[in-house]
């Protein structure tokens, strides 16, 4: 599935959007204010899906898990080293050193 409509929510703080089926992050990129994403258990196969987030500034908490892309070699790293804004990750906060 694929998330559509969002264009409009400019100011959207929260989404929280777990269990859809969702394929795809690109949409998300014209939500600049979210602060906290929740798209834990969908169908998110590729890290560099999340480089469509890399234009969320605000963005700070990010709950990706039970998706197939965890399961990836160096996921954790791999998800702070495009998006070093995280303050948390799933849920473990992103220390010092990740960001690096």
């Amino acid at each position: 599935k694929q998330l559509n409509g969002l264009n409009n929510l400019n100011q959207l703080h929260v989404l929280k959007i777990t269990n859809n089926h969702i394929s795809s992050l690109g949409p998300l990129s014209m939500c600049p204010h979210i602060y906290h994403l929740d798209i834990q258990s969908n169908n998110i196969e590729y890290i560099r899906q999340v480089e469509f987030l890399c234009e969320i500034r605000w963005l700070k908490i990010l709950k990706l898990y039970d998706n197939p892309c965890c399961n990836k070699l160096f996921y954790r790293y791999r998800v702070v080293y495009r998006l070093p804004d995280l303050n948390i990750l799933d849920t473990t906060n992103v220390s010092a050193e990740e960001k690096i």
